[in-house]
């Protein structure tokens, strides 16, 4: 969407912006993908004048602000990757010496 697209322009253009998506969309393809493109909020336009004081204040402290109807969103996902993520187990390539 346009939002993703502007996203990705503005990092790539001033890596140190910070970019709080405003949309009416809530759809888990349009957050993911603006998040993944480098959005530290994503509120819908619904949001009270507050909530996006707070956002805006947070991006400023570095922080990520996410609504909770949002948040759930994410930690559902982030909950079914880690599910099928394979393990870890594997040994490593060149196993460490015992000074490293």
């Amino acid at each position: 969407g346009i939002a993703v697209s502007a996203t990705q322009r503005l990092k790539e253009t001033l890596p140190e912006c910070k970019v709080i998506v405003l949309t009416t969309f809530d759809d888990d393809d349009y957050v993911f993908d603006g998040l993944r493109a480098g959005a530290v909020g994503y509120l819908l336009k619904d949001v009270s004048s507050e909530k996006l004081n707070e956002a805006i204040r947070a991006a400023a402290r570095g922080e990520y602000f996410l609504l909770p109807s949002i948040t759930a969103k994410v930690l559902a996902e982030f909950s079914r990757l880690s599910h099928e993520s394979p393990p870890h187990d594997e040994p490593l390539e060149s196993p460490l010496s015992a000074r490293e």
